[in-house]
């Protein structure tokens, strides 16, 4: 499944184009995720009416939001295309990487402060440090899936692995 993602007139880019690299990059890495994953986190997405959504990033205590009106529309995926490769292209892969790890790091975050546990707290439980469950929150490291899982264990969370319905 792959929704088409579209942008409001030139609002939106000169909104993201006044934005510093790492924030750009993070809204990027969201709007690819809505593009391709069937049940986004509400934490990134609202829905407001037929197909219009809003869009929320919060990056390093700042919430970004966006949303489209019904005119003046644009495909989002010329711009992803000119920035990071068409799809299949190594570049393109090597985003959608970093774009998984952004968004798999803000679920640990959203999990952890859930659980009102800090950093330092989940790294102890987890045999790492601080610094290390707070690169993979920003998303700058992948975590291998035992350390997903044993992140999932220490928040007394669990995974399914399920078929979607349909």
């Amino acid at each position: 499944m792959e929704r088409k993602v579209i942008y409001f007139g030139d609002y939106f880019k000169d909104f993201i184009g006044s934005l510093d690299k790492d924030v750009r990059e993070k809204i990027d890495y969201v709007l690819d995720m809505l593009k391709r994953v069937k049940r986004l986190n509400p934490k990134f997405i609202k829905h407001i009416k037929d197909e219009l959504f809003e869009l929320r990033i919060e990056w390093e205590g700042n919430i970004y939001t966006m949303n489209t009106k019904e005119n003046l529309l644009h495909s989002y995926d010329e711009v992803l295309d000119a920035k990071y490769g068409k799809v299949g292209t190594p570049e393109r892969t090597e985003f959608r990487k970093k774009a998984y790890a952004f968004y798999m790091g803000q679920l640990i975050r959203d999990a952890r402060k859930e659980e009102k546990m800090s950093q330092t707290e989940l790294g102890k439980r987890i045999g790492a440090n601080k610094s290390y469950i707070s690169r993979i929150e920003n998303g700058l490291i992948d975590p291998t899936i035992s350390t997903i899982y044993s992140i999932i264990n220490a928040l007394g969370l669990r995974i399914e692995i399920v078929k979607p319905i349909e």
